[in-house]
C-alpha cells in the first residue's frame, strides 16, 4: 500500500482564510486571503518582534481550532484512506499537536495515526528563519510515495527526493510560471480523488 504525506493548512483547514479573518480583526489590518504567507513579517508589513508578539496573541487565543476544512477534504480523504496509507506532515508546531489533533477529530472520521509536525519555529533562534525550511527530510522519514503540499518549496523538496509531489490549490502564494518535474498542481479535492482513485 503506498504512502500519502499530507499537509494540514490550506490543504485539510482553511487556514489562510481563517488567520486572515482573526488578523483583521485582532490587529486592525485589512488582509486578503492573497496577502497570506509563511513570513508572517512581510505579510503584516511588520517586524520581528511584532510579528512574534501577534503570533503569541493567535496561539493565547487557540484560534486554530476555529478554522474550517478545505471544501470536499473530509470525503476524499475517507475515500484515499481506503487505497492508501495516510500520514500528516505539517509545519505546524509541536505546542500545538493536542489542539490539531482535537481540530482532525472534529471534522475528519479518518484516524489519522501518524502527524509529523515539523521544528520550524519550535526554536526561538531559528524561528525568525523558519519560513525558508522545508519538510524534504520528514517525507523520506515518513516513506511518502505521494506528497500532497500547498507549498512550492515543500513539493519541490519532495520532487528532489524522487516522490511525487501534488501542488495543492490555486493560491497567490504558490503560483509558479512552470512546475518543476515531478509536481502536478490540482486545485482541489475532487481532482485529487478522480486522479488518485481509479
Amino acid at each position: 500500500m503506498k504512502t500519502i504525506a499530507i499537509d494540514i493548512d490550506n490543504v485539510l483547514a482553511a487556514s489562510a482564510e481563517g488567520l486572515v479573518a482573526i488578523s483583521n480583526q485582532l490587529f486592525g489590518s485589512h488582509m486578503t486571503i492573497n496577502d497570506f504567507g509563511e513570513d508572517w513579517s512581510k505579510m503584516w508589513g511588520v517586524d520581528h518582534k511584532e510579528a512574534e508578539r501577534r503570533g503569541e496573541v493567535l496561539r493565547e487565543n487557540k484560534y486554530q481550532k476555529d478554522y474550517l476544512p478545505v471544501d470536499g477534504a473530509a470525503q476524499v480523504i475517507n475515500e484515499l484512506g481506503k487505497r492508501y496509507k495516510l500520514v500528516l506532515v505539517t509545519s505546524r508546531p509541536k505546542k500545538v499537536e493536542e489542539l490539531t489533533r482535537n481540530w482532525l477529530k472534529q471534522y475528519f472520521s479518518y484516524p489519522f495515526d501518524i502527524i509529523v509536525f515539523a521544528d520550524f519555529w519550535d526554536d526561538p533562534k531559528n524561528s525568525k528563519d523558519g519560513h525558508l525550511q522545508h519538510k524534504g527530510d520528514l517525507f523520506t522519514q515518513v516513506g511518502a510515495d505521494i506528497v500532497i503540499d500547498d507549498q512550492l518549496k515543500h513539493c519541490e523538496a519532495a520532487a528532489k527526493a524522487g516522490v511525487q509531489a501534488i501542488l495543492f490549490g490555486d493560491y497567490a502564494w504558490n503560483q509558479t510560471n512552470e512546475l518543476p518535474d515531478g509536481i502536478i498542481r490540482y486545485k482541489d479535492w475532487p481532482e485529487i480523488l478522480e486522479e488518485l482513485v481509479r
